[in-house]
């Protein structure tokens, strides 16, 4: 669903699929913006530049524990995203899976996920499955004058 409007993002929830318990070694999360809607094959041409930030780096994430239950990963930097262009989320994970959870996923039928699997590489293979997540945060504010926020508040 399209976001609509500005949003500090605070979280990132994905929904569990099955029963395993999972963690990642070595996790770093980036935010950024771009202006594709379909992604190239190669990660550093998909950023609108200036914009990537790191809002997340543990040692170990560990995730999925619970079937259908959405599990929250909250961002030791919370991402502005100013309610234009089109977020891109990336997952670099070189250390060493503990496990195996399954996200769920859907279809877009379009390249919205690029996928490597050393983090040496420049270029990935690009995919059209990418997964159901929640981002909570706190919502922009519409700017306003002076005036029209006592017209809405009702006061004199």
């Amino acid at each position: 669903m399209e976001l609509g409007q500005a949003i500090l993002i605070e979280s990132i929830s994905f929904m569990v699929e099955d029963y395993y318990s999972s963690w990642k070694d070595s996790v770093s999360i980036y935010m950024a913006l771009t202006e594709l809607d379909e992604l190239t094959d190669t990660f550093e041409s998909n950023y609108t530049m200036g914009t990537r930030q790191l809002v997340l780096e543990v040692d170990t994430l560990y995730y999925g524990t619970i079937p259908e239950e959405w599990f929250t990963i909250e961002l030791q930097t919370p991402f502005w995203y100013p309610g234009e262009s089109n977020l891109l989320l990336e997952l670099v994970s070189p250390g060493i899976d503990g496990g195996y959870t399954d996200i769920y996923n859907w279809n877009s039928y379009s390249s919205r996920a690029l996928v490597a699997y050393s983090i040496s590489q420049t270029t990935g293979s690009l995919d059209s499955w990418v997964p159901y997540m929640i981002l909570s945060g706190s919502l922009g504010l519409d700017q306003r004058t002076f005036a029209s926020i006592k017209v809405i508040a009702g006061s004199q």
